[in-house]
């Protein structure tokens, strides 16, 4: 298995040490003899397979509140398709641990690299459907909006937004070939962009984003 990607997919503690020779401890963490060996790689299966279901609810979690948005037709569509997409390769995932025989087979740095990207669907449909919210509330305020003076900042709060939108989308749709350390940092960023809209909305027009 690789160290590298495990931390960001659910990996063992002694695997998530990047830089960490374990070659000395090898016995001991896979087992000195065919029972014991047998009996880690079970667990360690079991272990893989709660990750992945822990996954799976998150996903589900995802489309429950997506659901409950009130998206547009092609909203809808958009996030649907991507988590469905997660849906399938996690499915996936679970059929080939279960068929794996021994600890050298269990996990690839290809495949940590994708359950990292499965891992940003969540919390990117959320942060897009957060971002939808806020477009509604801009759209409702600039029909109503009179004072010029207000304009300003309601295009500020409208560049936040987009800006966040913009982000979510794409992290929504990353694989593992994608530079995911800095997705995890642009994904900070993008639900910072969203609070600094909200934040405009709430101090010059009073108004709560739902």
């Amino acid at each position: 298995m690789s160290q590298e990607y495990e931390e960001s997919a659910g990996g063992m503690s002694y695997r998530t040490l990047i830089g960490i020779d374990i070659s000395q401890i090898r016995g001991y963490l896979e087992g000195r003899d065919e029972a014991a060996s047998a009996e880690i790689l079970e667990k360690n299966k079991d272990y893989y397979l709660a990750s992945a279901d822990k996954t799976i609810s998150r996903l589900e979690l995802a489309k429950v509140r997506a659901k409950n948005a009130h998206l547009s037709e092609e909203e809808w569509d958009l996030v649907i398709g991507n988590i469905n997409k997660g849906f399938d390769w996690v499915n996936n995932l679970k059929k080939n641990i279960i068929k794996i025989e021994k600890e050298s087979d269990c996990l690839n740095s290809i495949s940590y690299k994708k359950w990292h990207s499965v891992k940003l669907i969540p919390s990117s449909v959320e942060g897009y459907v957060i971002t939808i919210a806020i477009d509604k509330k801009i759209n409702r305020i600039k029909t109503n909006l009179s004072a010029s003076a207000h304009r300003m900042h309601l295009r500020n709060a409208d560049k936040h937004n987009s800006t966040s939108k913009k982000i979510f989308l794409e992290l929504m749709d990353l694989d593992e070939y994608s530079d995911l350390e800095n997705a995890e940092i642009l994904r900070i960023k993008a639900y910072n962009e969203a609070f600094s809209a909200q934040d405009i909305l709430k101090a010059k027009f009073n108004q709560y984003p739902r």
